[in-house]
């Protein structure tokens, strides 16, 4: 059976979570801001629905990549004062991933916005 009370404790736990990065991580706001900005171009050029689905979706990838950095930037200050040297090579890798995703999105986000442009590229 369903326990509507243990559904609601966890939905409270996730927003917890989701406020305690968004207040943390400049980085999360900032690409929520672009992912926003992003879907009212998208609406103004009156791009299909599933390429705006598409945007969505890789607006949401890289807001995820941004949320396992934080996450694993969380646990690696953890092990700070025993291992710095490890834990800056692992921040260094987390902040690729969240880069990498972003350099995906763009790419997207030009093969979506180039033929709706009235400048031809």
């Amino acid at each position: 059976m369903i326990s509507w009370k243990r559904i609601g404790k966890s939905f409270n736990y996730a927003v917890k979570g989701f406020v305690l990065v968004w207040r943390r991580e400049q980085n999360l706001r900032l690409e929520t801001f672009f992912g926003i900005l992003v879907l009212i171009v998208a609406w103004y050029l009156k791009i299909k629905a599933t390429e705006i689905a598409i945007l969505i979706l890789t607006i949401g990838f890289v807001l995820l990549m941004e949320m396992v950095n934080s996450l694993v930037e969380f646990m690696s200050d953890l092990l700070k004062p025993k291992l710095d040297h490890y834990v800056k090579n692992i921040k260094d890798v987390g902040a690729a991933v969240v880069l990498l995703a972003a350099i995906i999105a763009t790419v997207v986000g030009l093969f979506i916005f180039v033929p709706y442009l009235p400048i031809k590229i």
